[in-house]
């Protein structure tokens, strides 16, 4: 680890020396402010924990578990409140009080107890003496034997749900016993219960422990009490928005069986309109039962909400630093809610931008996008989303500038528990190019359209499957898509072809400290030759960090411009990080990440290699806030970097910004 670190300050020292002025200068400053920024959090004054150490008390060094064959003696100092030495920037300790040392040797005798280890114990504890200021704590354990399951029985189950098909029981016959799996057992037919309608159920639990047979027989009870279903639905907190947007987002209706799922997705489903700031969906049930008491009993729903302000407003500033360009860049944003229909919102969206070229700082010119959108929620079905957006570019990129409009018309609707989102579209852009570096001569320009008036016009259609936990800063779960796109004469178009662009998310987590996110990306044409602005690019901090924003790429060189990218027509990328959570600065995680990001982009006539990637290796230190991690990357080139390879010797990338790679 400490050669590699070498290796890596050497490799960054080599490519600031071969910098000019302001690169050199960047690369300084972002250096600084990786370092300084931790440095300084982890020196901030803090408030000190109850059981922290005062100055001149003395304090715990370490702490070991002396015994522990079975069980696993880290998850067992986990639960403790004496504790080694925690964090690195800011570094937590435990004073030596023997109150806490005896409230440990309770709780290790109940976390073996709640694993079935009836007869284990605390034998000593021996308290040794490093210095005058710290101490080793020693806890000697005696585990006994585990217990075993020998019986599980299930009582009260109403005839109308079946064991089998409704819940499935975590622990069976023989199975070591686990506190923690017989709550969860008794948690999972709770739930069954209540979504098969039986609003007042109440399940019992009971672990019968056998000490001389090391045996455990588990017994649930279930008292299932009436069923229930949805009676009278209200809702109320309307001002401007209709009940018939709210009822379109209803999961149940009267007269269906009760179910707190439903409820769950009615709340998700009315809160993603966007126009409420409270959401809530009450259920009232009386407990009244139907005459004989055989029946189900009714219960009323109440859904209170209130509306969000009708007028939103968005301001922003950032400054931009890449390979291609310096941008100082703003960005003004005004939405009004209800404009002539209560579901229909226009919104204009200003982000101006000054731009200077950096291989000819000469080049400098004002950017950005100017657009304005309306929205209208339920068009022509419930729960779609009709969106047209007529804009105007001003880009300043390294082959080219442009100017023109834009207009773009999208329906999107969610479907499958909001989890699956399906979109079509039209689009069509209209550009004068204002500028194209000499290193694209007139037969390139002719294939790849840069030529004025240039119209690019194509139809879309998407469909997406969003299986995570949370779609920001996702910890678990799935997320796939893909993008087809069909353009030419039909759709108002000067050129003709088809694009397809599917992607892969996977998220798991261990645990609240460690977590592994990849991501896999592909493109390709399905016919006809990609124009300039439909063309793949890859690289930068959210697709491959070993080059800067759209530099992986093929390129065009001739005369003074040197090398510049011009895009591919298949792209092929993939990224695969650990993000590690190290330590707590006020109430934020502090953590870093380790990654490994792959990719190419080829011309059509090429074909990408799979086993020949452009691979790039890095890591990055990450804090948590309100607004997402602040993050800062370096990624490193570790293959085809040499001549005749795209950016050959350009190995060393930094990234700063807000928000996960992805």
């Amino acid at each position: 680890m400490v050669l590699e670190t070498l290796m890596q300050l050497r490799a960054i020292s080599r490519a600031r020396a071969r910098m000019r002025g302001p690169e050199r200068w960047a690369l300084t400053w972002l250096l600084a402010l990786a370092w300084v920024l931790p440095t300084a959090m982890g020196c901030a004054a803090r408030r000190r924990g109850p059981d922290e150490p005062a100055p001149g008390e003395a304090w715990v060094r370490k702490v070991r578990i002396r015994g522990a064959e079975t069980l696993d003696a880290s998850d067992i100092k986990e639960g403790l409140a004496t504790q080694s030495p925690r964090g690195r920037i800011v570094v937590h300790k435990t004073r030596l009080d023997t109150s806490l040392i005896e409230r440990d040797r309770a709780r290790i005798r109940t976390y073996y107890q709640t694993r079935g280890f009836f007869d284990a114990k605390v034998t000593a504890v021996d308290i040794k003496k490093v210095s005058a200021k710290k101490s080793d704590v020693v806890f000697h354990v005696s585990e006994g034997e585990q217990s075993n399951v020998a019986e599980v029985y299930v009582s009260g189950l109403p005839t109308d749900v079946s064991e089998d098909s409704e819940f499935h029981l975590g622990v069976e016959r023989g199975d070591a016993f686990d506190h923690k799996h017989f709550l969860g057992d008794r948690s999972a037919i709770e739930t069954a219960m209540l979504e098969n309608g039986y609003a007042h159920v109440d399940v019992a639990g009971r672990a019968e422990v056998d000490r001389t047979g090391q045996k455990v027989a588990l017994r649930y009870t279930i008292d299932a009490g009436p069923k229930v279903y949805f009676g009278d639905i209200d809702v109320r907190g309307l001002n401007i928005i209709p009940k018939s947007a709210v009822f379109n987002r209803l999961e149940f209706e009267t007269g269906e069986l009760y179910s707190p799922r439903k409820i769950s997705l009615t709340r998700a489903k009315i809160q993603s309109l966007g126009r409420f700031g409270i959401v809530r969906v009450d259920f009232r049930d009386e407990g009244e039962v139907a005459e004989g008491g055989a029946g189900a009993a009714p219960g009323d729903v109440l859904i209170t909400v209130t509306e969000a302000p009708r007028n939103e407003s968005k301001l922003g500033v950032g400054l931009g630093i890449d390979q291609n360009n310096y941008e100082f860049r703003g960005r003004a944003e005004y939405t009004y809610h209800g404009l002539i229909h209560p579901l229909l919102s226009a919104s204009i969206l200003a982000k101006p931008a000054y731009v200077m070229l950096r291989a000819d700082t000469t080049q400098r010119q004002l950017a950005g996008e100017f657009s304005t959108s309306l929205v209208r929620e339920d068009l022509i079905w419930p729960l779609a989303r009709g969106k047209a957006t007529l804009g105007f570019d001003v880009d300043a990129l390294e082959a080219y500038s442009s100017q023109g409009g834009d207009l773009h018309l999208k329906m999107s609707r969610l479907a499958w528990r909001q989890r699956v989102q399906l979109g079509v579209g039209w689009r069509m852009e209209l550009l004068d190019f204002t500028r194209v570096v000499d290193a694209i001569d007139a037969n390139l320009r002719e294939t790849l359209g840069l030529s004025s008036p240039y119209r690019s016009a194509f139809f879309e259609q998407s469909i997406a499957l969003d299986l995570r936990n949370r779609p920001l800063n996702a910890s678990q779960g799935l997320y796939a898509a893909v993008t087809v796109e069909e353009a030419g004469s039909f759709a108002g178009g000067e050129f003709g072809y088809g694009r397809i662009s599917p992607e892969l998310r996977a998220y798991q987590a261990f645990g609240e400290r460690f977590r592994l996110a990849a991501k896999a990306t592909l493109g390709w044409p399905l016919w006809g030759t990609l124009p300039i602005t439909r063309r793949f690019f890859s690289g930068g901090a959210n697709r491959h960090r070993g080059f800067a924003q759209r530099r992986l790429s093929p390129v065009a060189s001739a005369g003074t411009s040197g090398e510049v990218g011009i895009g591919g027509d298949k792209l092929a990328g993939l990224i695969v990080e650990s993000r590690i959570n190290i330590t707590e600065l006020w109430d934020e995680w502090l953590g870093v990440t380790v990654f490994v990001d792959g990719g190419d982009v080829v011309q059509e006539e090429d074909d990408i290699s799979l086993t020949n990637l452009h691979w790039a290796l890095g890591t990055g230190l990450r804090y948590q806030t309100l607004v997402g991690p602040i993050r800062f990357d370096v990624g490193y080139r570790v293959n085809r970097y040499g001549d005749g390879e795209i950016r050959a010797r350009d190995r060393l990338q930094l990234h700063l910004l807000i928000g996960e790679a992805f």
